[in-house]
């Protein structure tokens, strides 16, 4: 598993040393690896403990109110250097919205880390807040045997500021799926992200946290949708919000699919030509998942292939 690397790896000491991890369940219960994470060598459990309850709601780790209350006591914390790092996804962030849309901008910016369903919060806190929040490795993912170590080293690189033992090939095997992405190739670094899931991000239609694409750099993922249904999710995309004003989209992982989902992805792309787009296998639910960060601009070290 990976705790074993990860925890005697020198940036897990080093982070620890610098920040408070606090981790939480914004979403569904997080059942065996609640359990594995209490043995987390400076792991802060006293703010999430308390208030999860697989027995009080059969889709999420608590109520809403409770889920918020856990949320709530990590974003509004007089900590300085305090991550919050979600253990799990599943479902259930998006319902937390309506309530922090009515709350003051905490005093200080925190660093959360997670992805998948968690990608209701990023988009909150991305673009509410202004907040740089990093789409990562969830927490839980550290006692998974098929998951990529680098998930969590590039993340630990990227929250201490330290690159020198990045790899070079961050996102080396990003592919162009049409012409124009060949051609946009050098100016990732100009525009800053936002993205993630894919059905979450479809959720987000018509809401007040509805998606912002606007000269941003839109990257895709998702688990367990067939081919047919990404298609029309694309389509949904593409007819809801000015996707024309997207300066291109990266597509991730879409794992346990079906055959048909590389034909949605590359007909969505030749449909739409006159918009970058490329595909790479670094950032989704499947064995690699590196870091993304919000409201940055470019992928980190990204070298793109011919």
């Amino acid at each position: 598993m990976l705790i074993d690397e990860i925890c005697i790896h020198p940036l897990w000491k080093e982070l620890n040393n610098k920040y408070i991890i606090l981790p939480i369940s914004p979403a569904s219960y997080p059942y065996c690896e609640y359990e594995k994470i209490k043995a987390i060598p400076k792991i802060n459990l006293s703010n999430i403990d308390p208030l999860l309850n697989k027995d009080s709601h059969p889709f999420h780790s608590n109520t809403d109110e409770n889920r918020l209350e856990v949320l709530n006591k990590a974003l509004y914390s007089d900590e300085k250097n305090l991550i919050i790092w979600c253990i799990n996804g599943g479902y259930g962030s998006s319902k937390l919205i309506k309530f922090l849309d009515k709350q003051i901008k905490p005093k200080i910016e925190k660093i959360f880390i997670g992805y998948s369903d968690v990608t209701a919060l990023h988009l909150f806190l991305s673009q509410k807040w202004g907040w740089k929040t990093i789409h990562g490795a969830c927490l839980g993912e550290l006692f998974k045997n098929n998951k990529n170590a680098n998930n969590f080293i590039h993340v630990l690189n990227l929250v201490l500021n330290n690159r020198r033992t990045v790899n070079d090939n961050y996102f080396s095997d990003i592919i162009p799926l049409n012409i124009s992405a060949k051609k946009f190739k050098d100016k990732f670094d100009n525009y800053e992200l936002t993205g993630g899931n894919l059905a979450i991000i479809q959720t987000s239609f018509g809401t007040n946290w509805q998606i912002n694409i606007k000269d941003k750099i839109l990257f895709l993922e998702d688990v367990g949708e067939e081919g047919y249904k990404v298609d029309r999710m694309l389509y949904h995309l593409k007819s809801t919000l000015e996707l024309e004003d997207v300066k291109a989209i990266v597509f991730g992982e879409f794992i346990k699919s079906d055959e048909y989902m590389n034909f949605a992805i590359n007909d969505f792309a030749n449909q739409n030509s006159e918009i970058p787009m490329y595909i790479t296998n670094k950032i989704g639910h499947g064995k690699n998942n590196f870091p993304v960060v919000y409201n940055k601009k470019g992928l980190i070290d990204i070298k793109l292939s011919p």
